[in-house]
C-alpha cells in the first residue's frame, strides 16, 4: 500500500502499519495534508483518513525530519461519500467511500494533491475528473457553479444507501444537489452535516450506468440586486499580541454581508484565505471583529479584509502589515543532565521555520544533528539521542537567519 504526502510516497505492508504511522505521527507538525486512498483487502473495504492534520510534536521528526511539507493555514472544506448496502432490515454495511476537498491552496488539475481510486473486487464508487477517477479530489474552493461527478460501478441488482457528509457552511451562499440522472430527481442537501439517499440498482441497464449521479453546487442567489447598503469598512489593523498577531476591523453598513474572510500573504501580492468570519449581527451601525493569527513568519506579514456579500459580490480593505524581527535563539533543555538519552528541547518565542539541531563533544565533533520544522512559537521536541556516549556536550540550535544558541548539557 502507498500513502502520498506533497513531496514524497511512502509504501507500506498492511493496515496495523499505516495505523501505527498515524499514531507515531499524532502531534508532529500542524501542516501534513495526506493523500490516503481506498484500500480494500480480500473484499473489505477500508476508508482511511482522507486529511492528516497533526499537532503539537513528535519524536518521528527526528528520523524523517527534511521529508515533511509545510502549508500555510487555510480554510478547508470538504464532502465524503460513503456507499452503504441497504440490507431488508434497513441497517446498512458500509462497502466504499470517496471525498472530495476544497482549499484555495489546491490546484484545479489533478496533482499528487489527489489520489487515484483502488478498484475494489465488489461495490466502487469514485470521483470522475479530467479523465481519472480519485478517490480523494482535491480543488480550489467553490466560487461559482460547479460540478462533483460521481462513478459507480460493479453494482449488483440490489438497494443501496449513499451518505452524504458535507462541511461546507464557511461557503456561505453556496447550496449544493444530488441528482439522479436516472430517476431525473434533484435532492438538497445539507452543507453542515449528514444526507442519507437510498436508491436500487434494478434490471433496467439505464439504473446501472457508472455515471448516474452528480453533485451539483450554485449560488443561492443569482444575479439579485443588493437591497441593502453595501459594507464600510471604517477601520482596520494590524499589530503584535504577545507571540501572534492581532487582526482587527470596523465596519457598518453590513446588512446585505454574509461573511469576512482575513487574507494573508508572506510578500504583499499572493494573498491566501486564512480566516473565515461570519456576520455576527448584521447592522446598520459599527461592527467589530478581530482573528488571531498564530502562525506568524519572521519578515513582513501582510493582511486584507475580504467582505463577502449575500449575492456574491465582494469588497476589500487596503493591507495592513506587521514586521516580525527575526529574534535571537532561545530555547530551554530538561531534564540536564540529560537522562536515558532523551532530550527534551524547548523553543521559547521563536518564529515558526526550519531550524537545525547539532550536538557536539568536547573535541568539536559533530554527534548528532538534524534539522526540524518549528511549527510554534513555544514548541517541545523530543530528541533521542541513543549512541551518544555519557559526557558533556554542546548543544547548539540556529534558525533560519543563521542566529545561534549555545548551551552545554550533560549526559548521563
Amino acid at each position: 500500500m502507498k500513502f502520498f504526502t506533497q513531496g514524497f510516497s511512502v509504501n507500506f505492508i498492511s493496515i496495523n502499519k499505516y495505523f501505527k504511522l498515524m499514531q507515531n505521527l499524532k502531534g508532529l507538525l500542524q501542516f501534513i495534508f495526506v493523500v490516503a486512498p481506498l484500500f480494500s483487502m480480500a473484499g473489505t473495504p477500508v476508508l482511511l483518513p482522507a486529511k492528516c492534520v497533526a499537532l503539537g510534536n513528535s519524536a518521528v521528526m527526528k528520523k524523517h525530519p527534511v521529508q515533511l511539507f509545510y502549508s500555510p493555514l487555510a480554510v478547508t472544506e470538504f464532502m465524503r461519500i460513503n456507499l452503504f448496502l441497504l440490507q431488508p432490515d434497513s441497517s446498512t454495511v458500509l462497502a466504499d467511500g470517496d471525498c472530495a476537498e476544497y482549499n484555495d491552496l489546491y490546484h484545479d488539475s489533478v496533482t499528487l494533491e489527489d489520489a487515484a481510486k483502488f478498484t475494489n473486487i465488489l461495490e466502487n464508487i469514485g470521483l470522475l475528473r479530467y479523465g481519472k477517477t480519485l478517490s480523494v479530489e482535491r480543488r480550489p474552493i467553490i466560487k461559482t457553479n460547479d460540478t462533483l461527478f460521481i462513478r459507480l460501478w460493479k453494482t449488483t441488482q440490489r438497494s443501496y444507501q449513499i451518505q452524504l457528509v458535507a462541511g461546507m457552511v464557511t461557503n456561505v451562499g453556496l447550496q449544493a444537489f444530488f441528482v439522479d440522472t436516472y430517476l431525473k430527481k434533484s435532492t438538497p442537501l445539507n452543507i453542515d452535516g449528514y444526507t442519507r439517499i437510498s436508491f436500487n440498482i434494478t434490471a433496467d441497464l439505464a439504473s446501472q450506468v457508472t455515471n448516474r449521479f452528480m453533485v451539483v453546487f450554485k449560488p443561492k442567489v443569482i444575479g439579485a440586486p443588493i437591497l441593502e447598503p453595501v459594507v464600510t469598512f471604517n477601520s482596520v489593523s494590524a499589530y503584535p499580541y504577545g507571540a501572534q498577531i492581532k487582526v482587527c476591523w470596523n465596519v457598518k453598513d453590513e446588512k446585505a454581508t454574509a461573511k469576512y474572510e482575513v487574507e494573508k500573504s508572506l510578500n504583499g501580492i499572493d494573498f491566501m484565505l486564512a480566516s473565515t468570519t461570519l456576520v455576527t449581527a448584521a447592522n446598520l451601525k459599527q461592527g467589530n471583529y478581530c482573528w488571531l493569527d498564530g502562525h506568524i513568519a519572521p519578515g513582513t506579514n501582510y493582511y486584507r479584509i475580504k467582505g463577502i456579500n449575500v449575492d456574491g459580490t465582494s469588497k476589500y480593505t487596503a493591507i495592513v502589515k506587521v514586521l516580525v524581527p527575526i529574534t535571537a535563539v532561545a530555547f530551554s533543555v530538561y531534564p540536564n543532565p540529560v537522562k536515558n538519552h532523551s532530550i527534551n528541547l524547548k523553543f521559547i518565542n521563536q518564529a515558526i521555520g526550519m531550524f537545525e539541531v547539532k550536538l557536539t563533544n568536547i573535541n568539536g565533533l559533530a554527534v548528532y544533528k538534524t534539522k526540524i520544522l518549528v511549527s510554534s512559537n513555544n514548541m517541545v521536541l523530543q530528541l533521542n539521542i541513543a549512541g551518544v556516549h555519557n559526557g558533556i556536550y554542546e548543544l547548539a540550535v540556529t534558525n533560519a537567519a543563521n542566529a545561534t544558541k549555545v548551551q552545554k548539557v550533560v549526559v548521563q
